[in-house]
């Protein structure tokens, strides 16, 4: 009886070990990857009031498209390396991606976001839903969410066109977007 509670008791401290070992090298492969988050500082400074460069960024937009594709095209080779693994890389490389200016980058957009969303339920979930209209609006076909804008002539700001059926406003509410009745609201 006591070489049976023994061995049992050998067996629970040598898996326990080894569980703790496995868990140490999956934290290892969990950790954010420092150089996404760093393009993704970058990304957001470049459109910050309050980032030094702002004027010369403001009165040089091609530098900030080139800075963009700079760092999507950095992105795509972290992705190709298997460099992009938490849910906070897929998102920080959305919203990279979000600021592209076809619909490879914004389709790529909506794809890493479904993947950060998937990965971690608990993300905001509106970056999706905008990514979702952007991709939308650069086919040439109208926005679902509710989330894309464009300015006019008279530099008014307008809602983008809606396919006001495809989605619920339950739906709009999960991912942090208002209401139809809200949004046609603000449209008035």
């Amino acid at each position: 009886m006591k070489k049976t509670i023994f061995c049992l008791i050998a067996l629970c401290l040598i898996f326990g070990c080894e569980q703790k070992d496995n868990k140490s090298a999956q934290d290892e492969t969990l950790l954010d990857n420092q150089e996404l988050q760093e393009l993704y500082t970058m990304d957001q400074e470049d459109r910050s009031s309050k980032d030094s460069m702002q004027s010369l960024l403001n009165r040089n937009p091609q530098l900030v498209r080139e800075r963009d594709a700079a760092r999507r095209e950095r992105v795509y080779e972290l992705l190709d390396s298997n460099l992009v693994r938490t849910s906070k890389d897929y998102e920080r490389a959305g919203m990279i991606f979000q600021h592209g200016l076809d619909t490879t980058a914004s389709s790529m957009t909506v794809k890493l976001m479904q993947t950060a969303i998937e990965m971690d339920s608990s993300i905001n979930k509106w970056l999706l839903a905008a990514a979702i209209d952007r991709d939308l609006m650069w086919r040439k076909e109208p926005q679902i969410f509710g989330t894309q804008y464009i300015v006019q002539l008279d530099n008014s700001i307008e809602l983008y066109k809606m396919d006001t059926t495809q989605i619920t406003d339950q739906e709009r509410i999960e991912h942090g977007v208002p209401t139809l009745s809200e949004l046609l609201r603000e449209k008035e």
